[in-house]
């Protein structure tokens, strides 16, 4: 029988994870503020999708379709990272807008708030390198754009930027908790694996600025928790829901192709054990088919690629990936990947310590040992879940092959941005290992837990605000200290930030807080867990009573 009804659980929230759902909140609404303008993956050229359709109401196409002047414009007056800066003319990297004067600053800034409403129709000389990408996302924001045209560029992004994160960490919050309860995660090990997710940094940067992925990662979280139900209940609601989610997930990023093997299969081997009628599987195969089709048949008809993708376009081959695949250097491409996979500094690509990262994912790795030791307990739901996140793991393999051939060896690494599609799944499946493991799960949970807090309260308070404040490179505990004392440094971080300095610090503060409450909450679970256990084994057992007695 289903662990009550799942779908309405989804609208209320068991009071131990309440803290865990204002943390996710918390973290998303920072990160928004925190971030500045343009620093988000590709954030310009993503706003320029939503500008073409509130705009010109049109579809953006690739090697056609230009940003608008006032994006072009904004890009010459703050400071993008020097990755972007080396292939836009006319910008200047972070580096150089802490050399500038505090006039000077105050001065651009100004400028970016009186860029004359006009340029928003006026085409610039940059072409969008991202108007191959699917539409809903940004048909989604493209009318609220209309409505607050009249704004500056800063406070609109701001507000698009929380209006399409938010609702998206909601979603995610749901679908997830969804998810780890069908595969069987209870208490505190439900609670460690949903607080994890957000507390990873790459969460922030992946669903907190402009551009498609809040909407396909909390597509890609439904359809794992919809294929778990599915797998488990074999319910017509779950597949038509499977249908659904893949659909939306399909016109949200083109990486949900993947996805699609998976669902077909499921449908195929549900309806091979009779556990669904056939007007059930044709159904869900005809509306996925029939609300997504159309825009993957555009592709073919444009760009002769099903996908779209940019390097297909620029004329890579299916030979050419498999060149690269023999190439590559997968051992180190695997290890980079899988730390970028979790801490990845926005678009400058900014750096932490490479040993705690690693102390982490050795953490993570024993977990998901601990599953396979326990594998003979696994149910359905595991491994679909198992299955969906290696069949995307081989895309990004062939996705990082043809990139590699398109920039001529420089991507070495898996978009990092892509993670957060299959880490809820992976979170779920180590901490599974580690709930069936007893006592040696509980002491593995809480060193997780241990360090993932050190992190997350790291990357604000040691990198990313300091970062945006005007530390460059390493800097040691003192000068951090200092940074965070000196009124200069709060000046610049206060003049390069989307939101204002009070809301970022009001923020920060109710996000240290609710960290340290959830992971001490959790802790305190798996030690009071682990202590029952332990006291049960230490008692006596009961003597035999003899025959005569």
């Amino acid at each position: 029988m289903e662990n009550p009804p799942a779908l309405l659980q989804l609208v209320w929230l068991e009071r131990k994870y309440a803290a865990v759902f204002a943390f996710a909140l918390v973290n998303t609404a920072l990160y928004c503020c925190s971030l500045p303008l343009w620093e988000g993956f590709d954030e310009p050229f993503h706003y320029a999708y939503v500008e073409s359709l509130s705009v010109n109401h049109q579809i953006p196409v690739l090697r056609a379709t230009r940003i608008s002047q006032e994006i072009r414009d904004a890009l010459k007056l703050v400071p993008i990272s020097f990755i972007l800066k080396r292939n836009i003319p006319g910008t200047f990297s972070f580096e150089d807008w802490f050399a500038f004067s505090q006039a000077e600053r105050l001065h651009r800034l100004q400028q970016l708030e009186t860029i004359p409403d006009a340029k928003r129709r006026a085409p610039s000389d940059l072409l969008n390198y991202e108007a191959q990408q699917a539409p809903l996302a940004y048909m989604l924001l493209a009318p609220v754009d209309l409505v607050i045209s009249g704004l500056p560029v800063r406070p609109r992004i701001l507000m698009l930027r929380l209006l399409c994160s938010l609702p998206a960490t909601v979603l995610i919050f749901f679908a997830y908790n969804w998810l780890c309860r069908t595969m069987g995660l209870e208490g505190a090990f439900r609670l460690g694996a949903l607080s994890l997710l957000f507390e990873m940094q790459i969460y922030g940067a992946s669903v907190a600025h402009l551009a498609n992925d809040w909407l396909s990662i909390a597509a890609a979280v439904w359809f794992f928790a919809a294929l778990a139900a599915f797998a488990r209940f074999s319910r017509a609601r779950h597949a038509f829901l499977l249908a659904g989610v893949l659909a939306a997930g399909l016109l949200a990023k083109a990486y949900f192709l993947a996805f699609v093997p998976i669902f077909l299969l499921a449908i195929v081997f549900k309806l091979f054990r009779k556990q669904i009628a056939l007007r059930t599987a044709s159904l869900s195969a005809v509306l996925a088919a029939a609300v997504a089709g159309p825009w993957y048949l555009r592709n073919l008809l444009t760009y002769r690629a099903l996908a779209g993708m940019q390097e297909s376009v620029n004329g890579v081959q299916q030979q050419d990936a498999f060149y690269a695949l023999r190439h590559i250097h997968w051992g180190r491409t695997l290890v980079e990947s899988a730390r970028r996979g979790l801490w990845t500094g926005n678009e400058s690509y900014l750096s932490f310590s490479q040993a705690t990262l690693n102390l982490l994912l050795l953490l993570l790795l024993a977990g998901f040992v601990l599953f396979v030791l326990e594998s003979r307990r696994a149910k359905p739901a595991d491994w679909w879940a198992l299955s969906t996140a290696a069949i995307f793991g081989l895309a990004l393999v062939y996705d990082l092959c043809v990139t590699w051939v398109d920039t001529h060896g420089l991507q070495t690494t898996f978009g990092p941005y892509y993670s957060p599609c299959i880490l809820p799944a992976i979170f779920a499946l180590v901490f599974l290992g580690l709930q069936r493991a007893r006592n040696a799960g509980s002491i593995l949970g809480s060193a997780i837990c241990i360090v993932a807090a050190w992190i997350g309260l790291m990357t604000y308070y040691a990198k990313l605000l300091p970062y945006y404040g005007g530390i460059i490179g390493r800097a040691s505990p003192a000068g951090i200290l200092h940074w965070w004392t000196s009124p200069e440094a709060h000046e610049i971080f206060s003049a390069t930030t989307l939101g204002p300095a009070s809301a970022v610090y009001a923020l920060l503060a109710a996000y240290t807080f609710l960290l340290l409450l959830v992971n001490w909450q959790i802790i305190s679970l798996l030690t009071a867990a682990s202590a029952s256990r332990s006291a049960v084994l230490a008692q006596p057992l009961p003597k035999r009573q003899s025959a005569a007695h």
